[in-house]
């Protein structure tokens, strides 16, 4: 059977004969504290201050009378130490409108073998605030809460014959935006082809758009008439019809031939 060390109190390790039943024990040494450090500023003006300094700090550190130390706590059992920590680096950053303008120092220490690092923050000028004037600020050019919007427009997304396109608004002070759709443009169309009716084709107008390119095309259902050229159609080459002679029968020569003789008969009597 095991009981676990802690950070405070040994662990005991019992053994069982498997045979007689005899048993014995051995200590299991504490475990190590599990530090969580937190650094912090001490100056002469003020008490440790944890985190984010105090201006009486940001007086010190600008003096360069300032120290460090690292508060650390077991996460385990709440065990608290405190030792002195060293600063390796530092930056710093402007103060703004809504910043503040900082130091930021990297601090370190080492206890039990251990080493921690972490920051600490100096407030050197809180932030300035804005200072607005016709609405917006003087110092970065945010407008101010209540504001009348003025909007410029450009074009997003241009309009085609068949989609809309986009109209976007944008406030010149503080950047709200609004859109607005643009009717879609419509085509443009003109007549690119046209074939007429003849008596093979029926006649076809193809229409196109200027824009786009987008064409199609209107077909008639009639015929056209044919072309002749004597007796022949210059578009099919179909042939006129001749309408054939009427037949004279062998009787009806006869007859006709007795005919023109006996008018000659009587016209040379006649004389």
């Amino acid at each position: 059977m095991i009981t676990e060390a802690t950070c405070t109190e040994e662990g005991v390790m019992s053994y069982t004969c498997t045979v007689c039943g005899e048993t014995k024990t051995e200590a299991i040494p504490m475990a190590e504290h599990q530090y969580e450090a937190e650094f912090s500023i001490v100056d002469n003006t003020a008490s440790a201050v944890s985190g984010e300094a105090s201006r009486a700090s940001a007086v010190a550190a600008a003096a360069e009378d300032i120290s460090f130390i690292a508060t650390l706590t077991c996460t385990v059992c709440g065990d608290v130490e405190v030792v002195d920590a060293t600063e390796t680096g530092s930056t710093t950053t402007d103060v703004t409108c809504t910043e503040d303008g900082t130091t930021i120092y990297t601090v370190t220490c080492t206890y039990e073998g251990k080493t921690y690092t972490g920051q600490v923050v100096v407030v050197n000028e809180e932030a300035t605030g804005h200072t607005y004037v016709d609405g917006v600020c003087v110092d970065c050019g945010e407008a101010a809460p209540e504001h009348t919007h003025t909007y410029t427009s450009e074009v997003t997304v241009a309009a085609t014959c068949t989609t809309d396109g986009v109209r976007t608004y944008t406030c010149t002070f503080c950047g709200d935006t609004y859109t607005e759709a643009i009717p879609a443009t419509g085509h443009d169309y003109v007549v690119t082809a046209h074939t007429d009716a003849d008596c093979s084709h029926y006649e076809s107008t193809t229409y196109t758009c200027t824009v786009c390119g987008d064409s199609y095309t209107v077909t008639g259902t009639e015929y056209g008439d044919h072309v002749w050229d004597g007796d022949t159609c210059t578009i099919c080459g179909e042939k006129k019809a001749v309408e054939p002679s009427r037949p004279t029968s062998g009787l009806s020569a006869l007859i006709q031939t007795i005919r023109n003789v006996t008018r000659r008969i009587f016209s040379f009597l006649w004389w």
